[in-house]
């Protein structure tokens, strides 16, 4: 019995190589796959849009600017809130300081006057005596009230009444008693070239006299006391 040649080939058979004759259909060419990427993977970062800045807001003349946000208090190389530039009226002016150095005085040398009237009036050497009395009542008036009530307030019966107090230019804070009492000392250079220290403050940049330059003090304006307040709270 005979195969028949012509009929399909065995499914099941080797398939047929290239240049012999088939049914005419050329096989599948192989294609190889692709090569593996060299190295290890990159990964490629998502770039986030850049985050949304406010504006800055349109500065008016004159307005402070505010502190930079995370930062609280006053920031260095900055003026604090409220604070007053150098110039004339951040000082007080010379006739204030006048007025209240006069009420000063009258305070301390009218109850030693008077007294000192009455010891020259008994002669004498009681009378000598009631004059010396009178002398060192007007001294423990000064020391009280240029020396220890000035010195730690800043602020005498007279600079309290016309609303003066003297400062440290460098710490804005009262001198103390002592140097209250080495600035009244100075005043005496102010006397030595014929009073003019005392008239520095009418051209003086800060208004100071020769004794304020010396002791590096100010005298700014403040909250006016009266004398009956200042007496009454004569420990503060």
């Amino acid at each position: 019995m005979s195969n028949d040649s012509s009929g399909p080939a065995d499914p099941y058979g080797q398939p047929e190589q290239p240049g012999q004759p088939g049914d005419g259909q050329q096989p599948p060419q192989y294609s190889p796959p692709p090569a593996a990427p060299q190295g290890p993977p990159s990964y490629s970062t998502p770039q986030q849009p850049p985050a949304y800045q406010q504006p800055p807001a349109y500065q008016q003349p004159g307005q402070a600017y505010p502190p930079a946000p995370g930062y609280g208090g006053q920031q260095p190389g900055y003026p604090a809130p409220g604070y007053v530039g150098p110039g004339p009226d951040a000082y007080s002016p010379w006739p204030t300081r006048a007025g209240g150095f006069i009420i000063d005085l009258l305070i301390g040398g009218v109850p030693a006057w008077i007294i000192e009237l009455i010891g020259a009036s008994i002669g004498g050497g009681f009378g000598s005596f009631v004059i010396f009395i009178g002398w060192m009542l007007g001294l423990v008036i000064v020391a009280w009230n240029r020396w220890y009530k000035g010195g730690k307030t800043g602020q005498s019966v007279g600079r309290g009444v016309v609303g003066v107090k003297v400062i440290g230019e460098q710490t804005g804070q009262p001198i103390g008693p002592l140097m209250a009492f080495v600035r009244d000392l100075a005043h005496l250079v102010d006397s030595l070239i014929c009073y003019i220290g005392w008239l520095f403050p009418l051209w003086d940049a800060k208004r100071q006299t020769i004794a304020d330059k010396i002791m590096t003090t100010v005298a700014i304006p403040a909250q006016k006391v009266s004398a009956q307040e200042t007496i009454k709270n004569w420990d503060k």
